[in-house]
């Protein structure tokens, strides 16, 4: 098992073995350091011998892991024939991304998700092809190899999300090519994932929503898709790609499977949306808004920007974006504490966090919610999306908590009777005294 040093080429310590009648030829993934000497036959310094020690460490960890692994899959592969009668194929890496594409699924990829997918798959076969090139399918790829990778992400600078979103990825390609690709062990299932350093999405207030529908009035184009995805608490999918076989314009519901799950929802139709389904029901078949289903599916980010453009007039941006002496309402992006961008937190998105914001500020029952968002549990509405502004929680406290804790008076319900009483009682002495009395009586929101 002999270490190898590519002079001029490279800075990693490379190892020679042979496994099975097969020739390996592996980047170690340790660096060297030190003064290397002229023959790996003689002794470096102090610290090029740490290294090879670490390189020797690694060599021998390898063969151990191919030969074990060479020897399961052999089992494997004895067992799989005598139970059906044939072995297991093989998938080169080349081929890594187009068999991907090809599994079978519920429901179509979206375009956007599945070029993120296919850009790292592309990455892990590229980072493969230099750092392992003795590597040629994936049943050659090795736990220390992914964990290699991983740490090369984790380099990159990416978020936690990020890194964990795309474990989670090469796990399930490994999981679901095993058979096809002649996988015995899945290299990726050790990895344990990362902490999510997750930035919500910001909701905007009752003032800052009609606003904003108001000034979008100047784009009708955009102007129907603000109306849509605050009327429904649609994601901007299925806002764009809504038909009008989910609508029942009668009974006043929409009913559609979301994109992202495949969950039945059930949206009343309001006022606002009834008059936008409306002006478009000339022919009541196919997509509802034929020409933002168009744009989603060539380029969403228009969409985004489009939208954005509607939000800077009334105020919000990031730094630069507004006009001179334009007062902000908040910015679009939030610095990550990690990650390679910044965190949106203000966009179309933001128009659901709304909905379910409102909603349940408004003490909508948290069934009903889910009924029209499709989120099968409650903690992930509570975490992602009430997002309630200070005020409205300071409000709620007060209105719900004892006096002994706020040290605001208890509410004392009065009616007609009781205001006329006071009314009829009050003085030009005692008048500001029964004004305070009803004042305090009557709910602050």
């Amino acid at each position: 098992m002999p270490l190898e040093i590519q002079r001029g080429r490279s800075q990693w310590f490379y190892g020679r073995l042979e496994v099975n009648g097969r020739s390996i030829h592996q980047n170690l993934n340790v660096r060297i350091e030190g003064r290397i000497p002229r023959s790996l036959h003689e002794e470096g310094d102090a610290a090029f011998e740490r290294s090879r020690a670490r390189a020797q460490v690694a060599l021998e960890r390898l063969e151990a892991e191919l030969r074990g692994k060479a020897n399961a899959e052999e089992l494997y592969q004895k067992i799989l024939k005598i139970r059906t009668g044939s072995r297991m194929g093989s998938v080169l890496l080349e081929d890594f991304v187009e068999r991907w594409e090809k599994l079978p699924r519920k429901r179509k990829l979206a375009v956007r998700y599945r070029l993120q997918c296919k850009s790292h798959m592309e990455r892990l076969v590229k980072f493969l092809s230099v750092k392992f090139p003795s590597v040629r399918e994936m049943a050659d790829v090795q736990a220390v190899m992914a964990q290699a990778f991983m740490r090369s992400e984790e380099e990159r600078g990416v978020a936690g999300k990020t890194y964990t979103d795309v474990l989670k990825l090469f796990r399930s390609c490994f999981r679901r090519l095993k058979r096809e690709a002649g996988i015995s062990e899945n290299p990726f299932d050790g990895i344990p994932p990362k902490e999510e350093d997750t930035i919500h999405r910001m909701p905007f207030s009752e003032e800052e929503l009609d606003a904003i529908l108001e000034a979008a009035k100047a784009d009708p184009f955009i102007h129907t898709l603000i109306v849509v995805a605050a009327c429904t608490a649609m994601r901007l999918r299925d806002c764009a790609g809504i038909r009008w076989e989910a609508v029942d314009l009668a009974a006043g519901f929409v009913n559609v499977k979301t994109s992202k799950t495949g969950k039945l929802v059930t949206i009343p139709i309001f006022p606002r949306l009834r008059e936008v389904l409306d002006s478009r029901a000339v022919q009541k078949h196919g997509f509802i808004f034929p020409e933002l289903e168009k744009q989603y599916a060539v380029a969403q980010d228009v969409l985004t920007k489009r939208v954005r453009k509607v939000m800077r007039t009334v105020g919000f941006g990031d730094a630069g974006d507004l006009e001179a002496g334009q007062e902000s309402r908040g910015a679009f992006h939030q610095e990550r504490a990690g990650g390679l961008r910044r965190a949106s937190i203000r966009d179309i998105q933001s128009l659901r966090v709304t909905w379910v914001t409102l909603a349940l500020n408004s003490g909508v029952a948290m069934d009903l919610v889910q009924k029209v968002t499709g989120h099968q549990t409650v903690a992930i509405v509570l975490k992602h999306y009430h997002k309630p502004g200070r005020d409205d929680f300071r409000r709620e406290l007060e209105k719900k908590l004892p006096s002994a804790l706020t040290g605001v008076a208890a509410k004392v319900a009065v009616g007609p009777d009781d205001i006329r009483a006071k009314l009829v009682s009050m003085t030009s002495a005692n008048w500001q005294t029964v004004r305070d009395e009803l004042l305090n009586a009557l709910p602050r929101d």
